[in-house]
């Protein structure tokens, strides 16, 4: 059961992303609001030019930010919701 529910959760996780990336291209300004899994750290993330996730979490001397490939991300990372530069979140319906 555990198997499936990753799975659920790497659809989504995918499907923010890929919704980040298009809504980027589009010019708009987007970043995701996560929650580490291992210290359960809430933060901020975007997905940068390289595809890569750039995630800002914890202490405010940037000590805990780091940069991860998708994958690591997925591992250690959930997305909680998108939301703009307003603090609007996205509601757009995820593929």
């Amino acid at each position: 059961m555990g198997k499936n529910n990753s799975n659920i959760n790497n659809r989504s996780i995918n499907s923010y992303i890929k919704l980040a990336k298009k809504l980027e291209e589009e010019g708009k300004d987007v970043t995701m609001e996560v929650k580490n899994k291992n210290t359960k750290l809430y933060g901020v993330a975007s997905v940068t030019p390289n595809n890569k996730i750039a995630v800002w979490e914890g202490r405010d001397d940037g000590k805990d930010d780091a940069i991860y490939n998708i994958e690591e991300f997925k591992e250690n990372y959930e997305i909680l919701k998108l939301i703009n530069e307003y603090d609007e979140e996205y509601e757009e319906e995820f593929e």
